[in-house]
């Protein structure tokens, strides 16, 4: 047992400082937490943190390494509901009720229930009540030995006052006024509650009627495409995998309980990762492609190219956003095709085509996922054997492992790769579609089925074989990827998709980006045009660089049947493509994507700011997006809190000296003045000689 004499406990509680029993630790009472005590730490705190003196403090750091005491992070914890440490602070938060996890954020809570729990909110949808207090045990208050550390901390509860005694009174019935009374009341309820229901029953079809349809609604027609939807199944299919192999729940639809399997989340997983790969040679196909070809790859006239070339996004994590939202679209269409068929043309309103039940087949059955499995699962053993070799030589030799030059080759990687990635900073393709010019009525011919029938059309006697000069110029991979060549070929046949009956909707592209529209879990609103311009825009990128991978690929694919862009007429083969896929006005999904863009740019000019502010009735908060508040008394502590940490940071500055006040209208100077050595603090009146002693006051502490 360790023991501190009388003297050291008082020193202790002269520097605030608490020796805490049974769990051996040094409590900053000051703090509220246990304080690391290796090294000198403990005295380092104290100087920094609370500016103590060093000749308070000498030798502090002595004691605490003599005490031998553990790492705050090894201390147990204590049983729940335990009674308070009267030296560590109380943090204020809730725990999940299914898990136990716990946390001080809101949000947090939100996006753990959400992520793991979707069934139990569908079951809690049932009873006709939706909150998130119905999962979690809020208003609690936790401690631990380090500072704010949730993940280790315990419930406390504050001693109650004695219970009273509770007698039994015997149940006397109530007199008849108070239970016709009652029954009324009861009544009453239940045809409120029943108004209420046809009024959300009501809510979808609301949005039909002409008069309530805003022009944005209007032009993207989601109150046809959605009228006999479940648009909260819809929000669920277009999630993206979890990390974790686990069945994703989806919702509820007609009391049946619709999930998808783990065995079909974890091959969206493989799906999903070769997507990125397949990016990943579309950027280098970019990289690779002149500048006057991607000229004609941005711009949305048939007859003339844009004024700036296409560019790929600068940031890694922008790159990130953009490319999950083809990611979300595979899983929407996969999730829902793997769905019976009668339960997936209920949540749509819709049924698939032949030609689009063929294209998810095909990229479904493809051979290459059970390939890509085994090679994964390959690749795990090899990293184990890797590990366990790893483990041996160490125990051999523990400076094996020092002279590898692993290390620094992984560094030079990462240099590499961020120089691969830094490219001139893009506009988000936002600024993609310039509709200052008008349309020519020129008309390019080209061939809707890709550039390879156009060329043979158009070969003469003297044209060049592309056949022949390919071993010239095509890059051949050593091992072709054929996961990626699948769903290269998969996302080309979405982009260039005619319309059913010219409706743009029946497409898979337009289609899920309508469903990228929708606001809400519950999806009983939609987004406003400052909302989702910014999902069009990338829907628009990642389609262009399908298009640019797909008619003038920097190396084959040959698993696809798409041959590497040949050393001349490359220009030509992208515009038979282009005038009747890629540009504005034409019958195609990038075609009604750059019209949406267009047309949501003109209404955000218009529709005014995206939240309004609101006052309460008492007058002293303000909120705005719905969600956040300030009151006045938050915005009066402003001030204070700078003051305050202005006044701190002032005596740090001057090691907690105080000189007199000056009076600055009395100082004196000569201007004139410019002998070397001269100071204006030498005049006496001015009483400013007290700032040639600072330096010496400063030394002496």
């Amino acid at each position: 047992m360790i023991q501190l004499t009388p003297e050291q406990y008082s020193w202790l509680g002269e520097l605030h400082l608490h020796f805490n029993l049974p769990e051996p630790a040094i409590i900053c009472t000051r703090c509220g937490y246990a304080l690391a005590v290796d090294g000198d730490r403990v005295g380092r705190h104290l100087g920094k943190e609370h500016h103590v003196p060093k000749h308070k403090r000498r030798k502090i750091n002595s004691l605490i390494n003599s005490l031998q005491l553990p790492n705050p992070k090894s201390l147990p914890q204590r049983p729940d509901n335990s009674a308070p440490h009267p030296h560590l602070q109380k943090q204020q938060g809730a725990a999940c009720r299914h898990c136990g996890l716990r946390s001080t954020s809101e949000t947090v809570f939100k996006q753990h229930i959400r992520s793991y729990y979707r069934r139990e909110i569908a079951a809690t949808k049932l009873t006709g009540k939706h909150w998130l207090r119905d999962h979690i045990t809020d208003n609690l208050e936790f401690q631990s030995w380090r500072l704010k550390d949730i993940k280790q901390s315990w419930i406390v509860s504050s001693k109650s006052a004695p219970e009273k005694a509770q007698r039994s009174r015997p149940l006397q019935p109530a007199p008849a006024s108070i239970q016709s009374f009652a029954d009324q009341l009861l009544l009453e309820e239940r045809k409120r509650l029943g108004l209420q229901l046809d009024t959300q029953a009501t809510t979808s079809n609301a949005l039909t009627t002409p008069a309530l349809l805003t022009n944005w609604i209007r032009r993207t027609g989601w109150d046809q495409t959605f009228e006999h939807a479940h648009c909260d199944v819809l929000a669920s299919l277009s999630c993206l995998p979890l990390s974790l192999e686990q069945t994703f729940y989806l919702g509820f639809h007609k009391g049946q309980e619709l999930s998808s399997p783990a065995v079909d989340e974890r091959k969206l997983c493989l799906i999903i990762t070769a997507l990125d790969r397949m990016f990943d040679r579309c950027a280098e196909t970019v990289r690779y492609t002149d500048v006057s070809v991607r000229r004609w790859l941005r711009g949305c006239y048939p007859d003339r190219p844009y004024k700036a070339p296409f560019e790929l996004v600068s940031r890694l994590s922008t790159e990130r956003v953009y490319r999950n939202e083809f990611k979300r679209c595979i899983c929407f269409w996969v999730r829902l095709w793997r769905l019976p068929r009668p339960v997936a043309q209920s949540i749509t309103g819709r049924a698939f085509t032949r030609l689009q039940h063929s294209m998810l087949e095909e990229l479904w059955l493809d051979p290459c996922w059970a390939r890509s499995e085994e090679e994964e699962e390959n690749e795990e053993d090899e990293e184990e054997r890797g590990e366990a070799f790893t483990a041996w030589l160490e125990q051999q030799d523990p400076n094996v492992t020092g002279d590898t030059g692993y290390q620094e080759n992984e560094e030079e990687g990462e240099e590499e790769d961020e120089d691969v990635f830094d490219f001139s900073d893009d506009e988000d393709t936002v600024s993609d579609t310039s509709y200052i010019e008008d349309v020519s009525d020129e008309q390019v011919p080209a061939d809707g089925q890709g550039w390879r029938t156009s060329r043979r059309t158009d070969e003469g006697p003297n044209d060049l074989n592309l056949e022949s000069h390919q071993p010239q110029y095509t890059h051949h991979d050593s091992k072709t990827d054929n996961s990626v060549d699948a769903l290269l070929r998969f996302r080309y046949e979405m982009a260039i998709e005619e319309f059913d009956d010219g409706k743009s909707s029946s497409t898979l592209l337009v289609y899920f980006s309508a469903v990228r529209g929708i606001s809400s879990h519950e999806g009983n609103k939609f987004m406003r045009p400052s909302q989702y311009t910014p999902i069009l825009s990338r829907l628009i990128y990642c389609t262009r660089l399908v298009f640019l991978e797909a008619i003038l690929p920097r190396r084959a694919h040959l698993y696809a049947g798409f041959p590497a862009r040949p050393r001349y007429g490359q220009l030509a083969a992208l515009n038979a493509v282009r005038a009747e896929r890629m540009c504005d006005g034409t019958m195609s999904p990038l075609g009604e994507f750059l019209s949406l863009l267009a047309y949501g740019f003109a209404l955000r000019r218009s529709e005014g700011p995206v939240y309004h502010f609101h006052w309460s009735e008492d007058g002293q908060t303000i909120s705005w997006d719905g969600k956040t508040h300030l009151s006045m008394d938050q915005f009066r502590s402003l001030a204070h809190e700078a003051f305050r940490q202005a006044t701190i940071q002032s005596r740090r500055l001057m090691y907690d000296y105080e000189p007199e006040d000056v009076n600055l209208g009395g100082l004196c100077d000569r201007l004139s003045q410019s002998t070397p050595g001269y100071s204006h603090s030498n005049f006496p009146n001015d009483r400013c000689q007290w700032t040639l002693q600072i330096p010496y006051k400063i030394k002496m502490r």
